[in-house]
């Protein structure tokens, strides 16, 4: 669990280092990384769109069971799940309008397909997590009371990352190239 909860955190810190370190200092969004990754080269980049993808996707599972264990009335602990499903949604359309807004940089037909495939790999994991919340019944042994739920979300977990790393590596080639 703290290993999901850690790629959420990660990847909300790269959501904020991404578009508000550049604007204070009056810089486009995201041009931080992608100086860098001119920089590291474009392993660098998909490493950091892999992270930033997989800890998206991890957003519910990481903080909404956390966030679950604490409360108390079961149908509060479903509302978690839809409301972090909303905030990945919230975060799928930031990349979507960014999109949109950047013709001059992507080609806009494959950046949008691109762009359905990473938010259908992000919420394979995203929605299945949502709906393991409502079911979710804390014990008082806290590990206990998360095994089921993560061990059935194994295999959502294996098809997002996979299918994350893949298009993390053609997103990574398709901006640098």
């Amino acid at each position: 669990m703290f290993v999901f909860a850690g790629l959420a955190a990660l990847s909300l810190i790269q959501g904020i280092i991404d578009t508000m370190a550049p604007s204070l200092s009056g810089g486009e969004p995201f041009s931080l990384l992608f100086d860098n990754a001119v920089r590291f080269g474009p392993g660098f980049l998909a490493v950091y769109i892999y992270l930033h993808n997989l800890g998206l996707a991890c957003l519910v599972p990481g903080f909404g069971f956390i966030a679950a264990w604490f409360e108390r009335h079961t149908p509060n602990r479903a509302r978690i799940g839809a409301l972090l499903v909303i905030a990945v949604f919230a975060s799928l359309l930031t990349a979507l309008y960014y999109i949109a807004t950047r013709s001059e940089m992507f080609t806009v037909s494959f950046a949008l397909a691109l762009f359905v495939a990473e938010a259908t790999a992000v919420l394979v994991l995203a929605v299945p997590a949502a709906y393991e919340l409502k079911d979710f019944v804390p014990t008082p042994a806290y590990g206990w009371a998360l095994h089921d739920p993560y061990v059935r979300l194994v295999p959502y977990f294996i098809v997002s990352a996979t299918a994350l790393a893949a298009l993390s590596v053609i997103e990574a080639a398709f901006i640098i190239l």
